[in-house]
């Protein structure tokens, strides 16, 4: 599958289109057949050091790692065997990024 990936710290030129294999959902996860994606501006800020870019930099404890694929609003179809009654396998979803 394509993805954009950052590379490090900077501007836009810090952004390249690459060939990654398609992730094998574990345990409990789901695959999405991704439809449309956005990059939001936390994202934006933390490719840009914004948070900082020492190696515990960002909002998780483990700071942040490169080469890193952005995009945590998503919109697809799931794709991964039944998870839950209210997750299976080509049912329209919309990803929202660190919901509890």
């Amino acid at each position: 599958m394509k993805a954009v990936q950052v590379k490090g710290y900077g501007d836009v030129s810090k952004l390249s289109l690459v060939e990654i294999p398609i992730p094998e959902p574990k345990e409990n996860e789901v695959l999405i057949k991704v439809k449309a994606c956005a990059i939001n501006n936390t994202e934006i800020w933390m490719r840009e050091g914004a948070y900082g870019t020492d190696s515990k930099s960002g909002w998780r404890p483990e700071g942040v790692q490169f080469p890193r694929t952005p995009g945590s609003d998503i919109t697809g179809n799931s794709k991964s065997r039944e998870v839950s009654r209210r997750v299976y396998s080509g049912k329209r979803c919309c990803v929202i990024p660190f919901y509890i």
